[in-house]
């Protein structure tokens, strides 16, 4: 315990150097509440932002996005939380058939209102080819979500 008790007073300025963790809520958990009530309660528990669901039936509409966006951003800004993140999905992005606006467009409105990262829908793997195949249809997708990315300006996440 002694010595332990050695290394407290470096505690503090180990957790000084350590980069801050940022935290934000995906709105499609939930789509039963308002733009402006989702972002007062993550705001109110002490979460940094809102990653908008921007989707057919999300928080934004993609085929409304110039319209939708903005208020979402501001919804988030009255609260004093981040709106820097989306979650969307398009034809053309190589990870969903659903024809929900075009993607680089959406992603530059998007970026007009201060987004900064994109999540894209998730690739699904096909049982019924190689995994050689798999990994070339996927290798495929993500030069296309690079792409996107470098087109619109918004830098893409993936999980």
């Amino acid at each position: 315990m002694a010595g332990a008790s050695l290394a407290m007073p470096f505690q503090d300025a180990v957790a000084a150097a350590m980069p801050r963790i940022s935290f934000h809520a995906f709105s499609k958990n939930f789509m039963f509440l308002t733009k402006d009530a989702l972002c007062e309660i993550v705001a109110g528990v002490g979460m940094d932002g809102v990653e908008w669901c921007v989707r057919g039936q999300g928080h934004v509409e993609p085929t409304r996005v110039k319209t939708e966006m903005p208020l979402a951003v501001e919804a988030a800004r009255k609260q004093g939380i981040d709106a820097a993140m989306i979650c969307t999905r398009s034809k053309g992005d190589g990870t969903d058939a659903a024809n929900e606006g075009d993607i680089v467009e959406t992603l530059k409105v998007c970026a007009d209102c201060g987004v900064k990262t994109w999540r894209p829908g998730s690739f699904i793997y096909d049982a019924k080819v190689s995994l050689r195949d798999n990994l070339k249809a996927m290798e495929k997708r993500f030069r296309r979500l690079e792409e996107i990315s470098r087109i619109s300006g918004v830098k893409c996440t993936y999980q």
